[in-house]
C-alpha cells in the first residue's frame, strides 16, 4: 500500500489523480482503531470522524462493515484532493461496504442520539426536559451545540414520534416534544420516559454526506438525522443505499429533511436504485438558487429506479432567481436543463408519520411538489408501480396554480413530461391539490389540465385504504424484500 503524502492543501490518501493503483481503507466500529493504518481490515480504522479528518485522491475507497453502526457526530466529508477543482474525468472516491454479501445487513450510518434514562427531570405538569447534548450516552452520535439540540423527531423503542411542537404549550398529547435548539429537549409524558420507554433516541440537525464533489457510494444505510441523508455536489453518483427516518428539525421556521439533496445546480449527478423510508420530508429534491445567469442549474441529473415508502412526498424540484421568489427574473436556459426521474415504485408516499407534526401545511403528495420560477426542459417523470399512496398527486402543477412574477401565463406544458406510468390512488383522491378533479375523474382532468398523464393508466383502490395505522400500510419487510431482489 502507499503511504500518507503531503499534498498541496491537506493530507493526501490514495492514488495519484489519474492514476491506476487504488487504496483501499476500511472502518470498522467494533474491533477498529483510529490508531490503525486503515489499509486492511485487521487495521481497520474505528470512527466516521477519523474518515472526515483525512482528504482522498481520485478512485481511492473507503469501505465500512457490514452489520455494524456507525454513529455520525457531524458531516461525513470525502474530501477529494483537488476539492472543486477536481476535473471530471477524475476516478470518483467510493464508499461502500465489506464483508458478507448484499443479502447481509449493510452498514449503517447514523445520526442517533442515545438519551441518558438519568438525564429526565420533570420541569412543569407531565412536561420532562432532559439536555439534549450533555444527557447522552457514549453508544451513539455526540453532535453538540444548536444542531445538538435541535431535534428532529424521537425513536421510543422503536415507535417514530413525529411531533414536534412550537412551544411547550402546544405539547398536548403524550409524547409531543419540543427542543429550544439551544440546549433542552421538552417531552409531555405522564411519567418519567425513562420509565415508560428502555431507549430513547433522538435525531438532531445533521447532514449525513456533505456537498463535496466526486463521490460514488454503494450499499450504505443512513438512519436517524433530523436533517438531509445526501445533500450532494456535483460528479456524485449514490445507488443501492437505504435512507431511513430522515428529517424533521427545524429550518428558519420550518422543518425539513429529504433523503436525497442537490441545491443551487450541479452537474453529472445520479441518485437510482436506493430506496427512502419514513423521510420526513421528499425523498428526493433537485432545488435552490441563484439561478441568475443562462448557465445556472442542473445538467445529467438522473433519479430513476428508486422506490419510496411513507416519505411526504417522492419527489421535490423547484428554482428561483434568487433567495426570496420575487427577487428576479430567471433568464432563459437557466434551471432543469437534463434532469430526469424515471420507473418509480411508491409505497404509502404522504402517508405514515411523515404526513404527521408539519407546522405550516399539510403539504403531502404522493409524486411532485411544489411549482418553479424557472422553466424546466422538459423532467421527464414515469412510475413503474404505486400502492395507498397520498390523496393528492401533485402539490405543484396545474394551470389554474398561481405563478411566481417571473412566470406569465399559465403553466408550460413543457414543465414536466409524464411517460407512460401505472398510476394508483384511494378511491376520491385529489389529482391536483387546487383541482376539482379525482381519481374517478381522470380522464376530465387529462382533457382541461396542462401538464397531462394521458399516457398513463390510473388504478382506483379501496377508500377504506387511506388511514395512518400500521394496520393499513404496506409492510416494511416487503417493501425492502423486493427492493433487495432487484440489487445485482
Amino acid at each position: 500500500m502507499r503511504p500518507l503524502r503531503l499534498l498541496a492543501g491537506g493530507l493526501g490518501i490514495g492514488g495519484g489523480g489519474g492514476g491506476t493503483s487504488f487504496d483501499t481503507f476500511y472502518v470498522d466500529a467494533v474491533n477498529g482503531s483510529d490508531s490503525n493504518s486503515g489499509a486492511y481490515p485487521s487495521q481497520a480504522w474505528k470512527t466516521t470522524d477519523k474518515v472526515s479528518s483525512l482528504s482522498y485522491s481520485p478512485g481511492a475507497r473507503v469501505l465500512f462493515k457490514r452489520g455494524q453502526s456507525f454513529p455520525l457526530s457531524d458531516t461525513l466529508r470525502l474530501r477529494p484532493n483537488g476539492g472543486s477543482n477536481r476535473k471530471d474525468t477524475d476516478t470518483p472516491v467510493y464508499v461502500g461496504a465489506y464483508g458478507g454479501t448484499v443479502l447481509d445487513p449493510l452498514p449503517k450510518l447514523s445520526s442517533w442520539k442515545y438519551l441518558d434514562p438519568a438525564g429526565w427531570s420533570l420541569y412543569s405538569s407531565n412536561i420532562w426536559r432532559i439536555d439534549a447534548n450533555a444527557a447522552v450516552l457514549r453508544t451513539g452520535s455526540q453532535t453538540s451545540g444548536s444542531d445538538g439540540a435541535n431535534i428532529g423527531r424521537l425513536l421510543v423503542d422503536g415507535a417514530i414520534k413525529t411531533y414536534r411542537r412550537q412551544s411547550i404549550a402546544e405539547c398536548v398529547a403524550d409524547w409531543d416534544f419540543y427542543a429550544d435548539d439551544t440546549q433542552y429537549l421538552y417531552v409531555r409524558a405522564p411519567a418519567n420516559p425513562s420509565a415508560l420507554a428502555a431507549e430513547i433516541r433522538a435525531a438532531p440537525n445533521v447532514w449525513q454526506i456533505g456537498m463535496d464533489p466526486g463521490i460514488k457510494i454503494r450499499d450504505i444505510w443512513f438512519e436517524g438525522t433530523g436533517g438531509h441523508a445526501c445533500n450532494v455536489g456535483s460528479n456524485t453518483d449514490v445507488q443501492w443505499c437505504v435512507m431511513h427516518i430522515i428529517g424533521g428539525s427545524n429550518l428558519s421556521g420550518h422543518r425539513y429533511g429529504d433523503g436525497f439533496q442537490q441545491f443551487g445546480g450541479a452537474q453529472n449527478v445520479t441518485c437510482k436504485n436506493c430506496l427512502f423510508w419514513e423521510n420526513y420530508d421528499s425523498a428526493l429534491t433537485i432545488q435552490g438558487y441563484p439561478m441568475n445567469t443562462s448557465t445556472s442549474g442542473w445538467d445529467n441529473v438522473d433519479l430513476s429506479d428508486n422506490w419510496v415508502a411513507r416519505c411526504q412526498s417522492a419527489l421535490e424540484l423547484w428554482a428561483t432567481y434568487g433567495a426570496a421568489a420575487n427577487s428576479g427574473t430567471c433568464p432563459p436556459g437557466s434551471g432543469f436543463r437534463t434532469v430526469a426521474a424515471r420507473r418509480l415504485h411508491l409505497f404509502d408516499v404522504g402517508r405514515g408519520f411523515s404526513r404527521l407534526g408539519r407546522w405550516d401545511y399539510l403539504a403531502w403528495s404522493a409524486l411532485v411538489q411544489n411549482p418553479t420560477e424557472t422553466p424546466y426542459f422538459p423532467v421527464p417523470i414515469s412510475i413503474s408501480e404505486m400502492k395507498n399512496c397520498s390523496d393528492t398527486l401533485l402539490f405543484g402543477p396545474a394551470p389554474i396554480d398561481p405563478l411566481p412574477p417571473s412566470r406569465t401565463g399559465s403553466v408550460n406544458s413543457s414543465d414536466y413530461r409524464f411517460e407512460v406510468s401505472a398510476l394508483s390512488l384511494p378511491s376520491g383522491s385529489r389529482i391536483d391539490r387546487k383541482m376539482t378533479y379525482t381519481v374517478e375523474q381522470f380522464i376530465d382532468y387529462n382533457s382541461a389540465a396542462i401538464v397531462k398523464f394521458d399516457q398513463s393508466t390510473m388504478a382506483i383502490e379501496p377508500s377504506g385504504s387511506t388511514g395512518f395505522a400500521d394496520a393499513v400500510l404496506t409492510p416494511f419487510a416487503n417493501i425492502y424484500a423486493s427492493w433487495l431482489a432487484t440489487h445485482p
